[in-house]
């Protein structure tokens, strides 16, 4: 039973931590999906895509959109990295 407790009171510790912004950033860093404000598959997807499935480079933009929007959920990065990434193409031809 203690055992129990002290599990699920570093689930909970966890989940308010990563709810944070540092947190998050660090929750990126090593790999953990966001707690809110996650993109749908279907963006995830179509960013992955657009960058050749090069995953570097989708984080790479991400980071980008982040840089000009610190407080933007990951939907809302992703969204913002595709409107980009449609913007560059128009522009190239």
């Amino acid at each position: 039973m203690r055992t129990l407790i002290v599990l699920a009171s570093l689930v909970a510790l966890g989940a308010l931590i990563f709810s944070t912004t540092p947190g998050q950033r660090l929750a990126e860093r090593i790999g953990i999906p966001p707690l809110r404000g996650r993109a749908p598959k279907d963006d995830r997807a179509f960013l992955l895509k657009a960058c050749d499935g090069d995953r570097l480079r989708v984080r790479e933009r991400l980071a980008a959109e982040r840089g000009r929007a610190p407080e933007a959920t990951d939907a809302e990065l992703h969204r913002k990295a595709i409107r980009r990434w449609f913007q560059e193409r128009e522009e190239s031809g």
